[in-house]
């Protein structure tokens, strides 16, 4: 029977999953972890971007909205963050670029995938 149940349990994480499953499991820890990296982590990234920039502008639309300057604000820096982030890696000419024009509401966030963290910057109002 538990030799049954770990087979199960294998074909499970064996098998291919969907993005959205695959975003889930990103997002949320499932009851069976797969003990491997996601083989599609770039669109899995790519996927929760462009969920988050929906939810934003749908915030940002909502009628009678007082605070659509600071989700603007919040899109830009996410379509921003998003722009620097090419295939997995920071593209060095396109950060340069989006620094240089960093304006005083805005912001971006710079992921190191080799430490596991991300850099917040934005700039100064001193």
């Amino acid at each position: 029977m538990a030799a049954r149940l770990k087979s199960q349990g294998q074909q499970r994480q064996e098998r291919s999953l969907s993005l959205d499953e695959a975003l889930y499991n990103h997002l949320a820890l499932p009851p069976h972890l797969p003990h491997r990296q996601d083989s599609n982590l770039t669109g899995i990234e790519n996927a929760l971007t462009d969920r988050l920039l929906a939810s934003v502008k749908h915030l940002q639309s909502l009628p009678n909205n007082g605070h659509s300057t600071i989700w603007d604000s919040v899109r830009r820096g996410v379509e921003t963050t998003k722009s620097i982030h090419i295939g997995g890696h920071v593209d060095r000419t396109a950060l340069a670029r989006e620094l240089s024009g960093l304006g005083d509401s805005d912001f971006l966030a710079v992921y190191v995938s080799s430490q596991n963290c991300a850099l917040y910057i934005r700039r100064s109002l001193e």
